[in-house]
């Protein structure tokens, strides 16, 4: 009786296990599409542009939906613990002669980290594009982000065309990237960004 009783208790902690990684693995999985970028706001985004020298400036990455009118910007969310986001600013860094020449802006955002600690991570894994610092992580907790990689692309009319959680393929980057360069800009000025 108490082999069964152990048995029973094992298969339940078992199943309690299970349930809760399929839980994780669910909620890390890419989200895309419209959908994920509805409710959230990039707009007026106040970041600091890093500077290996130390040189301290800022930027507004996207000051409303007029700002970059007519451009695409890519947002990659990411941190120097983060082994994915490595991986996926390589991935972006390989497009980035190719889509800038066609009005790509791409932008890397380093989440709630120091300066210091950006060196030293831009040293080991270097990023081919802008780095911006959002050290108190109050940008990135206005556009919703919550796990790291978080890619966020802005159409040309400045409204969120795609929000994904995870690393990306470069298969699906260049499919999108291409679908919204050969989508015409409105006439019309778009509403409000993020949807």
């Amino acid at each position: 009786m108490e082999i069964r009783q152990s048995v029973a208790a094992a298969l339940i902690v078992y199943a309690g296990v299970v349930a809760a990684l399929g839980g994780w693995f669910l909620a890390s999985q890419p989200r895309e599409g419209a959908q994920a970028g509805a409710g959230i706001d990039v707009s007026g985004l106040e970041l600091s542009v890093y500077s290996s020298d130390g040189a301290a400036s800022s930027a507004t990455v996207l000051d409303g939906p007029a700002h970059r009118k007519g451009e695409v910007v890519v947002l990659d969310f990411w941190a120097s613990w983060c082994g994915p986001c490595h991986v996926q600013s390589r991935l972006l860094g390989d497009m980035v002669a190719e889509y800038t020449a066609r009005g790509v802006h791409f932008f890397a955002v380093n989440v709630g980290e120091s300066e210091d600690l950006v060196e030293t991570s831009l040293k080991e894994h270097p990023i081919a594009f802008p780095v911006l610092m959002d050290s108190d992580g109050s940008s990135s907790s206005r556009a919703q982000v919550a796990g790291l990689p978080t890619l966020i692309i802005v159409d040309r009319d400045g409204s969120i065309a795609l929000r994904r959680v995870g690393l990306t393929s470069a298969r699906f980057l260049r499919d999108t990237l291409d679908e919204l360069l050969a989508e015409p800009v409105s006439a019309a000025p778009a509403l409000a960004l993020g949807g």
